[in-house]
């Protein structure tokens, strides 16, 4: 290479690349054929079955020296769950398996440190996901190796118990898309369903609780964003009905009532502009009446 400065001098010099071509690798060695998977850098990795988690096949870095690094990479569609188990055998505190999330990392392990499962929350979106281990300029320690086995992936929105409940508080875990709104619904006995509390994601793991709870309780998540709209469970006051909407603000909707679910009357218009709205009708003690709300374009 040659070098010139503004003066108009020059030097030259060799300079050395080193380009990696990535290799395609079969993910039935992690227990996953679902993701697609990649390795690259000094040495790949490799299928081995004499150190594994499941008893059957796992993934080793490959097989490196100084200052050198081994990559294995998959992409992910988000929101969704990564679990998997990894293993170091290096020098502790200088040879590291790490893993990174998007180019950042998350994590590292090194030294003899066993077989550890870890999780973590996917956010929305394509994100690509990476192991590498890499080794400081000196010092061989173990089996100077990353292992990695049992990956899963598991897709979409969910809910989970943050803590067990205690003295009937529930602290959940709601795993949503940021930006959509949602509505965490109860229910005693899988029919009647009324809403808890509603909320927007803004990353991908929610706190939410729920006080209320002295009985078997039965949850669920109601993604009301993209025109969404829930209804609560109609409650009668004073010889009224009170229809309590949640929807994403600003929505018009008519609301609606039957007797049969087949003919349905419209009862008024409304217009959400702040994401919970209530209707009151009069309550009608001769027969069974249903509502609902239905989006006006």
């Amino acid at each position: 290479m040659v070098a010139l400065d503004d003066a108009g001098l020059s030097a030259t010099g060799v300079v050395t690349a080193n380009v990696f071509a990535s290799q395609f690798v079969n993910g039935s060695s992690l227990g996953n054929s679902n993701l697609s998977w990649s390795t690259w850098g000094w040495s790949p990795w490799f299928q081995e079955a004499s150190t594994t988690h499941d008893g059957i096949s796992a993934m080793q870095s490959g097989h490196i020296t100084d200052l050198q690094e081994s990559w294995l990479t998959t992409s992910a569609v988000g929101p969704g769950r990564l679990s998997f188990w990894w293993k170091a055998s290096s020098e502790p505190g200088f040879d590291f398996l790490e893993l990174y999330l998007d180019g950042i990392l998350q994590e590292q392990v090194s030294g003899e440190s066993g077989w550890i499962r870890k999780v973590y929350n996917i956010p929305f979106g394509t994100n690509t996901l990476g192991w590498r281990y890499a080794k400081d300029p000196d010092t061989l320690a173990g089996q100077d190796a990353g292992f990695l086995d049992e990956v899963k992936f598991d897709a979409g929105v969910w809910l989970e118990l943050a803590a067990p409940p205690v003295r009937g508080n529930v602290q959940l875990l709601a795993h949503g898309i940021i930006g959509h709104n949602y509505a965490l619904q109860g229910s005693t006995n899988l029919i009647d369903w009324s809403v808890v509390t509603s909320f927007t994601a803004t990353n991908t793991a929610t706190i939410l609780i729920d006080s209320s709870t002295n009985q078997t309780r039965f949850y669920r998540l109601r993604d009301l964003s993209a025109g969404g709209l829930a209804l609560d469970t109609p409650k009668i006051i004073t010889g009224s009905v009170q229809l309590t909407f949640r929807s994403p603000a600003p929505i018009t909707f008519a609301v609606q009532s039957s007797t049969n679910l087949t003919d349905w009357l419209t009862l008024g218009t409304l217009t959400n502009n702040t994401g919970i709205v209530s209707y009151v009708v009069p309550f009608s003690p001769s027969g069974r009446q249903f509502y609902r709300g239905k989006l006006v374009f």
